[in-house]
This record gives structure tokens, C-alpha cells and sequence, in this order.
């Protein structure tokens, strides 16, 4: 109990100091303050900042003859990815200098790409193939899905933590005479 009691104060310092975490968009800026290379940008986790949801169908018909009338079948088959905000998600690989494809599950070919937009202060958004009436084409698993309109405003989130450290340089000066000085 003696040994608990001593390390107390330790722990309360430990504890004190350590700083908490927090999501903060990710963007081109704080890339390259903090010079991150793609082997770097591979150990993050990064996270979504909104709803993803892809969305793509096909449809079937089929006609058969029954007793002397027509039968149509029409159906339709929806796919419906969710990727709610705050989803975690890795790099996969770097696409180039302000873009990045980040995988969401095992599948290494699941994977969304998002790039930076300088125009837009550097987030980065998810990027599409084309992007109309705010809905992207996308490639998801080898398939195109389409997104929802507000999958348009989703950015990365990377969970940072601010250490601030002040380095105290002290120096004592002598003062010079006039016999030093030539």
C-alpha cells in the first residue's frame, strides 16, 4: 500500500500531461506542415465527416406466354452501401500528390477515392468520376455506385493530439571591455 501511496504523484503527472485527441479535418495544408510521407499517411486512421451512401440497381424483365396473354416480370434489385459519418477508414494507397484512396473494409479493392480541392481551403473531399445534380459516380468493389447528394460534402477527419513544447534557451552574457575589443 506504501508503494501505491509513492507512486501516486507520478500517476497524477502521468495523467496531467497527457493531452486528449481530437478529429480534425484533414487537409492539404496539414499534410505538408507536417511533411507526411505516403509510408506516414499508411499508419493514420482517418475517419468520414458525414454519411456515405452508394447506391446502384439493375433491373430485369422477363416475358413468358401463358395461355394466349403476355406475362412481363419487371423487377428491379437496388445495392445500398452506408458508410455513416465517423466510419473509420485506412489508405490503401497514395493516387498523388492531394489524393488518396481509403479502404473501408478487408476488401482491398473497397476503396474511395478523396482529393484535396486548393480552392476549398485543402479539404479532402470525396472525389467521383463525374458529379451531376450532386450525385458522384463512383467506383466501390469493382462496381459504380452512385452517391447521395450529401456524400458530396463528406471530408476526412484524422484524430490528432497538440503537443505544444517550449524550448527555454538561457545565456549569460559577460559584458565586453575595451581592451577586448579590436
Amino acid at each position: 500500500m506504501k508503494k501505491l501511496l509513492l507512486l501516486f504523484p507520478f500517476i497524477i503527472v502521468l495523467i496531467s500531461s497527457c493531452g486528449s485527441s481530437q478529429l480534425l479535418p484533414f487537409t492539404q495544408e496539414f499534410r505538408k506542415e507536417n511533411r507526411l510521407t505516403p509510408h506516414e499517411l499508411k499508419s493514420l486512421q482517418f475517419y468520414t465527416s458525414h454519411d456515405i451512401i452508394l447506391r446502384r440497381g439493375s433491373r430485369q424483365t422477363k416475358k413468358s406466354e401463358h395461355t394466349g396473354m403476355l406475362k412481363i416480370n419487371d423487377s428491379k434489385l437496388i445495392e445500398e452501401i452506408i458508410l455513416p459519418a465517423g466510419t473509420p477508414c485506412v489508405v490503401e494507397h497514395v493516387t498523388g500528390p492531394d489524393q488518396l484512396a481509403l479502404r473501408f473494409s478487408g476488401r482491398h479493392d473497397e476503396f474511395l477515392v478523396f482529393g484535396s480541392l486548393h480552392e476549398d481551403r485543402g479539404y479532402y473531399e470525396l472525389k467521383a468520376l463525374e458529379w451531376r445534380k450532386g450525385r458522384g459516380k463512383v467506383a466501390y468493389g469493382g462496381k459504380y455506385y452512385y452517391s447521395d447528394p450529401g456524400s458530396r460534402h463528406c471530408i476526412l477527419l484524422v484524430r490528432a493530439k497538440h503537443v505544444k513544447t517550449l524550448v527555454y534557451q538561457r545565456r549569460v552574457v559577460n559584458g565586453q571591455t575595451l581592451t577586448e575589443r579590436k
